[in-house]
């Protein structure tokens, strides 16, 4: 299993339980080898963990998990009105305005991955 559908399936399970099963969902995360697990509600940090060589500041890389994340996160900012998935990424990214090809690339084709810039 991926760290990333893990992550996932544990933010479910957690979800669930909330507060009484945080312990058990902080074991767990450890038993299988997640490296980090951090509860947040209402905007504070209730819970915080590192196993298995995590950290705060450590990177791990979620390979194609990073496609689900990012899509998720960006369903909920257009539910939220804070983009449209049409508008162009360049607005995020203005490195990318003298470059003809990436300035006219949207944010959903970069969700979809038909924007076709190369990985």
């Amino acid at each position: 299993m991926t760290r990333f559908l893990f992550f996932t399936l544990l933010l479910a399970l957690m979800w669930e339980r909330a507060w009484a099963g945080i312990p058990e969902a902080a074991d767990y995360n450890a038993e299988k080898g997640g490296v980090s697990l951090v509860v947040i509600q209402n905007g504070e940090i209730i819970h915080e963990s590192y196993p298995n060589g995590g950290g705060p500041d450590s990177a791990w890389a979620l390979a194609s998990g990073t496609k689900s994340f990012s899509g998720i996160i960006a369903a909920a900012a257009v539910q939220d009105g804070l983009l449209s998935l049409d508008e162009r990424a360049v607005e995020a990214l203005p490195e990318w305005i003298g470059d003809p090809n990436k300035s006219k690339i949207t944010l959903r084709q970069i969700l979809s991955l038909t924007s076709g810039i190369e990985p």
